[in-house]
């Protein structure tokens, strides 16, 4: 509703600069800055057609070939396939949580889609995941009441009860019990930092420490005295 407004308040915060065009939000910014390129990035798999705007695309397969498209019953975008659409509406949830995704059914947020998609099923009584126990041999390990059915897990568990650290850094003296802390300890070494706020210009090697840093965007306080 705050993006259609838009429209009757002539708000358009997105403009080019290199031109006069300006528009209420930034995809068609994006779309509008490859008329300045000559890029056409959009091309159909059925004849030499290419396109600025995915947009065009979809209208000239329509035209020309007769496909089927799947509009999004949000912004009304059409989507050529429902894997595409579902991909589309994940950016409308995640823009109306303001960097979060929001659940439509109640209150709740999170930074993960997935996290998002698992949460829905609480609504929906959707239980996707059955135990398969009788079919693999339940590993008990001799030094704690640990058990677990997959060997791998086991495995990893197994190296906190040792004292090797069959994992080492090339550039130091560092080693580890588990491949994931090594591959976070080397970016000390690259000064890699994978995890990007999108409210911001900050940016980290853990993935902890973004979310942390999300709470000061969104005020979330998740530890009580």
């Amino acid at each position: 509703l705050q993006d259609h407004q838009k429209v009757h308040i002539k708000d358009k915060p997105f403009a080019c600069d290199q031109c006069t065009f300006q528009s209420h939000n930034k995809y068609s910014l994006i779309d509008h800055m490859k008329t300045h390129t000559g890029e056409k990035p959009h091309a159909c798999d059925q004849c030499d057609y290419r396109s600025v705007a995915s947009y065009e695309l979809f209208k000239h397969k329509r035209t020309n070939h007769g496909e089927k498209f799947w509009p999004c019953d949000i912004c009304g975008r059409q989507c050529c396939s429902e894997a595409l659409l579902e991909r589309h509406k994940e950016r409308h949830s995640y823009e109306q949580g303001k960097g979060l995704y929001v659940c439509k059914e109640c209150n709740y947020r999170t930074f993960d889609f997935k996290t998002l998609k698992e949460h829905m099923r609480s609504h929906t009584g959707e239980k996707p995941y059955a135990c398969d126990k009788s079919s693999k041999q339940l590993k008990q390990c001799p030094h704690c009441e640990y058990t677990s059915l997959n060997s791998s897990n086991f495995r990893h568990h197994a190296l906190t009860h040792s004292n090797k650290k069959p994992f080492k850094c090339s550039h130091c003296d560092f080693a580890t019990k588990t491949r994931p802390t090594l591959r976070q300890h080397m970016r000390i070494h690259s000064g890699e930092k994978p995890f990007s706020c999108k409210s911001c210009d900050f940016k980290t090697a853990h993935k902890k420490s973004l979310q942390t840093h999300m709470q000061t965007h969104t005020g979330e306080k998740p530890y009580m005295c």
